[in-house]
């Protein structure tokens, strides 16, 4: 897929909010696409196991949750995908957002931003991550 073609479908895109319930809490996370000699890969991490962490060991986009010094969910991506992997990723980067996810415990609702960039550059993973390693968009495809 190009890039133009992914510009193209995120103007037409209305992702669904969830609404916040009490006790709620929100996070955003950054899906970052960069095209390869391979085709259109995804940026994914690979969490540290650590008993302390609800989401200890489990493979994920970069991100977080929000802070009260966050502008706004898109801010908090950007700020978790720098401190996570070291990437800055300004918001002309960034094509829009997927609807609302909420995880299965500790009632958080994720909002996923989907980016792309030409050259994602080296990786400064933080403590908080064992890897990051692309993942060819083509595996997810049904035909």
């Amino acid at each position: 897929m190009k890039e133009s073609s992914l510009i193209k479908a995120f103007k037409k895109y209305v992702p669904k909010e969830m609404r916040c319930k009490s006790g709620d809490r929100r996070a955003a996370v950054s899906i970052l696409l960069t095209n390869t000699q391979h085709g259109l890969e995804m940026l994914m991490v690979n969490r540290v196991v650590k008993s302390s962490d609800p989401w200890s060991g489990q493979i994920a986009f970069p991100g977080g949750m929000a802070k009260n010094t966050d502008t706004s969910l898109l801010h908090t991506a950007m700020r978790e995908t720098s401190e996570e992997v070291g990437l800055i990723v300004d918001k002309e980067y960034f094509l829009g957002a997927l609807c609302d996810v909420k995880t299965h415990f500790n009632k958080v609702i994720v909002t996923p931003y989907v980016a792309f960039k030409r050259n994602l550059g080296d990786l400064k993973l933080n403590s908080e991550l064992v890897r990051g390693f692309l993942v060819p968009i083509k595996i997810f495809n049904n035909r």
